[in-house]
């Protein structure tokens, strides 16, 4: 997909996740955006695995999203990301659903098979 920056992905994510978990748009980009404000969801080697809880989602979503020139996502390693894989959850979800993030970030870029990359 095509993205001039972090918010205008996360706007166009976060209207496709929001048609998958039967909500509106904004709440799941509030949701995006309260996350990011955290601390950068980038993992590293141009990958961002954006994740949040939102309240009004009535079913999980992952989305996975190979941008056609990498933004600036405030990674650790400094690496522009061009790689993205999205995942929002009920917020009533339970833990199970509320870990994939945290497993996911905890392995790092290795998580992503390198073969998405293209």
């Amino acid at each position: 997909i095509e993205a001039r920056g972090r918010r205008a992905l996360l706007e166009t994510l976060a209207a496709e996740a929001a048609q998958r978990a039967d909500c509106a748009p904004e709440p799941v980009l509030d949701a995006l955006l309260a996350r990011e404000a955290l601390g950068s969801t980038a993992l590293g080697r141009g990958i961002a695995m954006p994740h949040a809880a939102v309240a009004e989602a009535r079913s999980p979503a992952i989305l996975f999203a190979r941008l056609r020139r990498p933004v600036e996502f405030e990674a650790r390693d400094g690496e522009p990301v061009d790689l993205v894989v999205l995942v929002i959850w009920p917020a009533a979800a339970t833990a199970t659903a509320q870990s994939v993030p945290r497993w996911a970030a905890s392995r790092g870029p290795s998580a992503i098979p390198s073969s998405l990359a293209g």
